[in-house]
């Protein structure tokens, strides 16, 4: 498979760098029927491997939509599905990256059996290995239920598509109603995406500019929630300090001392660090957060209030084009 293809590209910058191995990448359709037989099928439309990030072993697979609009056949998802097996073994998180028209209709049943193959990976991996999706253009139908069946599921806010039924299928809604296969739908109301930005952000800066990081809350190998953070710099202080912009656990598993151990190994790093605070932001009415915070020593800022500009009036203050008071 190309170097310079968009899926490949996608694994470069997630993994550490010359870290990639490539698995089964002369692998082609094996199917003939419909002028399959002359359509050129490289790594039959997804690149499987493993690599590192941070140093720690991760399988990934990344989806070409340049063959066959990364579609899947038998062969695509005995890829994925052999990828699992190897995590299996060795205990490592299964990363996908996902762009595809779905079921490859040339393969018929043998594209279902090829979906079928994959959900049951994924559901013998379930609370064994950790299972991340991150979904960059069209995931519907039957490929819909894969990233539902992961620990958790980025998507791409512009381009990015998710549904089993299409928005004009489904009775009384056409796509300028509700768009139903929007990230911001799949988020905000269907709860299946827990994070939601475009593509070159996220690459720049969580992959490229490592402005930001990330600890996993765990029970054993599964992934229950988890702590996303940026470091800042105390003037007063004359030291850095870390800030905590989102704290997640998973509804199932509140109350049960995830979001206290993630806090207490973030203020580990802090001190290992050598910062002089760890500070985040709680909503007013929010009391069984705050109570929680102050039960771990968190002393609230009264005396301060956050202020924030955003959307056309940050654009209106870059262009000094702010009212006067």
């Amino acid at each position: 498979m190309s170097t310079t293809t968009q899926a490949r590209q996608r694994i470069d910058s997630l993994l550490d760098a010359n870290s990639f191995v490539e698995i089964g990448a002369l692998v082609t359709a094996r199917a003939t029927d419909f002028n399959l037989k002359q359509t050129e099928t490289p790594s039959d439309g997804v690149i499987t491997g493993y690599g590192v990030i941070g140093g720690n072993l991760v399988y990934v697979y990344s989806q070409d939509a340049s063959v066959l609009n990364g579609s899947v056949g038998e062969m695509h998802a005995k890829k994925i599905a052999n990828l699992y097996d190897l995590a299996l073994k060795t205990g490592a998180p299964v990363i996908g990256l996902i762009e595809s028209a779905g079921l490859r209709l040339q393969e018929a049943t043998d594209a279902l059996n090829g979906f079928g193959e994959i959900y049951k990976k994924q559901v013998i991996s379930s609370g064994i290995i950790p299972q991340i999706t991150a979904i960059f253009g069209s995931c519907g139908g039957g490929l819909a239920l894969i990233p539902t069946l992961t620990d958790f599921t980025f998507m791409e806010e512009k381009k990015a598509k998710l549904f089993v039924n299409a928005p004009n299928a489904l009775d009384g809604n056409e796509i300028s109603k509700c768009d139903t296969s929007a990230a911001a739908f799949q988020s905000e109301e269907a709860g299946i995406v827990d994070v939601v930005a475009d593509e070159a952000t996220l690459e720049e800066w969580i992959f490229d500019k490592e402005k930001a990081e990330v600890i996993f809350a765990m029970e054993g190998d599964k992934e229950v929630g988890f702590a996303l953070y940026f470091h800042n710099f105390s003037t007063f202080l004359g030291r850095a300090g870390i800030y905590l912009e989102d704290l997640f656990v998973k509804p199932e598993y509140r109350g049960k001392g995830y979001g206290k151990a993630t806090l207490k190994k973030l203020a580990s790093i802090a001190v290992e660090r050598g910062c002089g605070r760890l500070e985040w932001c709680c909503l007013d009415w929010n009391k069984p957060s705050l109570d929680f915070y102050l039960s771990l020593g968190a002393v609230p800022l009264s005396e301060w209030k956050v202020l924030r500009v955003t959307g056309q009036t940050l654009t209106d203050l870059a262009k000094g084009m702010c009212s006067e008071s």
